[in-house]
C-alpha cells in the first residue's frame, strides 16, 4: 500500500502537490492505493479530499494533506483487513514467506519463525 498526495488518477509521481498548485485547481487531497508496476496506478482503498484555498503555499498545503493522510491510512488499512477491498494478485509474486504477526501466532503456512523476530508480543 502506499499514500499519495494527489487524488489519483490528478498528480501522478513525483511533486504532486506543487503539481496540483500549478494546475490551478480547487480541490486537491490524498489517496491510499495499491502498488502496481505503474507509478501510482495501483487500485484506489480510498481517498480524502483537502480543499485549496486562496494563497496556499506548498509546505502549508502539503502540511494539511498529510493530516489527511494519517486519517486515510488507518481507514484504508481497516477496509483490507475487514475484506471490503483485496490487494489484486501479484504476477510472478512467491508463495507466503512464513511472516507472521508479532504476537507470538504461529507461523502462517506452517514456515518455520523468523530468525530474530521478536516472540514475546511486544515490539522491537
Amino acid at each position: 500500500m502506499n499514500v499519495h498526495p494527489s487524488l489519483l488518477p490528478a498528480f501522478p509521481g513525483l511533486h504532486a502537490v506543487r503539481q496540483a498548485l500549478d494546475a490551478g485547481v480547487a480541490l486537491t487531497g490524498c489517496t491510499v492505493h495499491f502498488v502496481d508496476a505503474g507509478v501510482d496506478t495501483g487500485t484506489v482503498i480510498a481517498q480524502h479530499e483537502v480543499p485549496i484555498h486562496p494563497g496556499d503555499d506548498e509546505v502549508g498545503l502539503q502540511e494539511r494533506i498529510q493530516a489527511a493522510e494519517h486519517r486515510a491510512f488507518p481507514a484504508a488499512v481497516r477496509r483490507v483487513v475487514r475484506g471490503e477491498v483485496a490487494a489484486p494478485p501479484i504476477d510472478g509474486a512467491p508463495p507466503s514467506d512464513g511472516a507472521r504477526p508479532i504476537d507470538g501466532a504461529p507461523p502462517i503456512d506452517g514456515a518455520p519463525p523468523i530468525d530474530g523476530a521478536p516472540t514475546d508480543g511486544g515490539a522491537r
